[in-house]
C-alpha cells in the first residue's frame, strides 16, 4: 500500500514517521521508525513590487513622504529610484524593509518613482511600474470620500479639506471621468469654497459603467487632488429578458419545460417560472402556472396533469422590481393516450372491443347478436334472439348493431343485472351501473355525453361532435336511432339510445345521446317495445 501526506510541512524541517502492524489480537508486529528532512524552500525569485503610497498621481502637500510598497515573502533587497524625469536615479540601495521616508523635494515639482526587488542568491531582479505624484505644500489637503447610493445614472460622493494651504480654498467638489486619475478638465462638481467636509452628487452617468472619480480642492496657488474611488453603475432598470427555449419528456399528461434569463433588466429577478394553457399567450394572471426559483439564468420544471392528446401553450415567465415579462411562445401536443381495448365473443362468435372505464369493464361497440326481423314484427320469446336493422337494411346493424325490445334483450327475465342476450360473464347493466359509469366522466350536467361518443362521421353536426372532448372515454356511443311501436326507424345520425336492465313502472330505463346537445341523458318514460341498442357490463 502506498499512502502520501502533504499538508503544511514546514521548510527546513525533519519529521519522523512510522506504521504499526497489528494481528487480529492487537498485538505490534512491525514499530520501526523512519525519517526525513524537508527542504530549504526559500524563494530565490523575486517579483514585481506593487507601489502603495503615495498613489499615482497623488498631490501630497506636506514633508515628509513616506514612499510605501508591497512584494512577496523572501529574501529579497529593495533599490528605491526617484527624480523629476523618468525614475531612473538611485535614492536607496539595498532596503530590507518595504518603505523609505523623503525630504527635501521642492514645492510644485513632480517627482517620478519606482522600485526594484532583487535576490541577493542569484541576483535575480524585478521592477515596479513607475508611479508620479506633485509635491506641493502650497495647495489644500483633501481626501476623497467613500462613493454611495450608486444608482443606474448616479451617485454620492465628495471630500474632507484637511488643510487649506498657503491660501484659502476657493472650488472644492469632486471630478470623475471613465479613465483613471480624472482632474478638473473632466466632469466635475462645484460644492462651494473653504476646509471641512462636503458632499458631491454625481449625475447623467452611464448605466453599466465604471468611473474614476476623485475629490478636487483649489486656492490661489494650484488643485490639488484627493485619493482615487473606482465605482460601478448599476443596469438600467427594465423588465427582464426571458427565453422560453425548450419542452421536452412530452407524455399523455405530463411534460418538461425549460427557460432561460437572457437579461436581468437591471434589478433583482425575484420569482421565475412557466405558465400554459390551452389558449395561446398565457399570463400568470389568467392561466396556469408554476414558480420554479428565483434569481437564476437557466430553469426547468416538469408538469403533470395534463390531458391526452391536447394542444398547449407554454411560456417562460420572470419577473424584477419592474414587473413580469413573458419568454417566446412553444405549442405543443400531449402524447394521444388513447383507451386500451379488450375482446369479448358472444354466443354466435360475434367479437367485440371492451373498454375499462373506472372500476367497470363495459363493451365498447354495440350487441349484434341475433336474427334479423322486419320492423312491423314484434320480437317474441321463440328461443331465437331477434333483432331489428335501421331502416331494415342489414348494412345498417353492420355499422350501429341491432336494435332489441326489452323482454328480447332480457331474454323475458326481469332481474336487474339479468345476463339477457349478452356474452357468458356479462350482463345487462343497471340504471345503478350506467350511473356510475357516468360519474366517472364527469357527471351529469357536464360534457359526458361527448365523452361517451364515438365516430363522429355518423352523428349529425353540431355540438355533440365539436366539444374537444369528443370520444376522449373509448366508450364509442353511435346514432343508430331507434325502432319505434309501430315499426318505424327514426333519429339515425341524431339520437344513441341505449337500455338498461331497470324497470320504472312499466318502462324502463335508458340512457341517450342527442347531436344538439353534450350531456349524456337519464330517461323512463319510453315504451319497453321500442328497439334501442344495447350495451353489456363485464360482471
Amino acid at each position: 500500500t502506498i499512502l502520501s501526506y502533504d499538508k503544511n510541512l514546514d521548510n527546513n524541517s525533519t519529521y519522523f514517521w512510522k506504521i504499526v502492524v497489528k494481528d487480529d489480537y492487537g498485538a505490534a508486529l512491525d514499530e520501526r521508525t523512519f525519517s526525513f528532512s524537508t527542504e530549504s524552500g526559500a524563494n530565490t525569485t523575486p517579483q514585481s513590487p506593487i507601489l502603495l503610497s503615495p498613489e499615482n498621481h497623488a498631490t501630497p502637500a506636506k514633508i515628509p513622504i513616506t514612499l510605501n510598497w508591497k512584494n512577496q515573502n523572501g529574501n529579497f533587497v529593495y533599490d528605491l529610484y526617484l527624480d523629476d524625469t523618468d525614475a531612473t536615479t538611485l535614492l536607496a540601495l539595498n532596503l530590507s524593509s518595504f518603505g523609505f521616508t523623503v525630504n527635501n523635494l521642492h514645492s510644485g515639482k513632480t517627482y517620478f518613482w519606482k522600485v526594484v526587488a532583487k535576490s541577493p542568491e542569484t541576483g535575480e531582479t524585478a521592477s515596479s511600474e513607475i508611479f508620479r505624484f506633485t509635491f506641493n505644500d502650497l495647495i489644500p489637503v483633501v481626501a476623497t470620500s467613500e462613493v454611495t447610493d450608486i444608482d443606474q445614472t448616479t451617485a454620492t460622493c465628495g471630500g474632507n479639506i484637511t488643510s487649506s494651504g498657503a491660501n484659502n480654498v476657493i472650488k472644492r467638489g469632486v471630478c470623475w471621468s471613465t479613465s483613471p486619475y480624472p482632474t478638473i478638465q473632466d466632469n466635475k462638481t462645484s460644492n462651494g469654497s473653504g476646509s471641512g467636509a462636503f458632499t458631491s452628487y454625481l449625475t447623467n452617468l452611464e448605466p453599466n459603467t465604471k468611473y474614476y472619480v476623485r475629490a478636487y480642492a483649489t486656492n490661489s496657488e494650484g488643485t490639488a487632488y484627493g485619493n482615487e474611488e473606482i465605482f460601478t453603475t448599476l443596469h438600467s432598470s427594465s423588465l427582464p429578458e426571458v427565453s422560453t427555449y425548450e419542452v421536452e419528456d412530452i407524455t399523455e399528461n405530463s411534460a418538461t419545460f425549460f427557460g432561460e434569463v437572457l437579461d436581468d433588466g437591471g434589478s433583482y429577478v425575484y420569482e421565475n417560472g412557466f405558465c400554459w394553457s390551452k389558449w395561446p399567450n398565457p399570463t400568470i394572471d389568467f392561466d396556469y402556472f408554476v414558480s420554479v426559483s428565483e434569481d437564476v439564468v437557466y430553469f426547468s420544471t416538469n408538469i403533470d396533469g395534463l390531458e391526452p392528446n391536447t394542444t398547449y401553450y407554454v411560456r417562460a415567465y420572470a419577473t424584477n422590481d419592474e414587473g413580469t415579462a413573458y419568454g417566446e411562445e412553444i405549442e405543443f401536443t400531449t402524447d394521444d393516450n388513447g383507451p386500451v381495448y379488450g375482446t369479448v365473443t358472444d354466443a354466435e362468435g360475434n367479437v367485440y372491443q371492451t373498454i375499462t372505464i373506472g372500476t367497470q369493464e363495459w363493451m365498447a361497440e354495440n350487441l349484434n347478436i341475433g336474427t334479423m326481423i322486419n320492423g312491423t314484427n314484434t320480437q317474441t320469446n321463440n328461443s331465437t334472439i331477434e333483432k331489428y336493422c335501421y331502416d331494415n337494411d342489414p348494412s345498417n346493424c353492420d355499422i350501429y348493431g341491432g336494435l332489441y325490445q326489452w323482454n328480447e334483450m332480457m331474454q323475458y327475465s326481469t332481474t336487474e343485472g339479468a345476463q339477457g342476450i349478452c356474452p357468458d360473464g356479462w350482463h345487462i347493466p343497471t340504471d345503478d351501473e350506467w350511473d356510475m359509469l357516468i360519474d366517472v366522466l364527469g357527471g351529469y350536467g357536464s360534457n359526458t355525453g361527448s365523452k361517451m361518443a364515438g365516430n363522429a362521421v355518423l352523428w349529425a353536426d353540431d355540438a355533440l361532435k365539436n366539444d374537444p372532448d369528443f370520444d376522449s372515454s373509448g366508450f364509442n356511443v353511435l346514432p343508430a336511432g331507434f325502432r319505434v311501436t309501430n315499426g318505424s326507424f327514426n333519429f339515425e345520425n341524431d339520437y344513441g339510445d341505449l337500455w338498461s336492465s331497470s324497470e320504472t313502472g312499466s318502462s324502463a330505463w335508458d340512457r341517450y345521446l342527442h347531436f344538439y346537445f353534450t350531456d349524456v341523458f337519464r330517461d323512463g318514460n319510453n315504451d319497453k317495445a321500442y328497439g334501442f341498442s344495447v350495451r353489456c357490463v363485464r360482471d
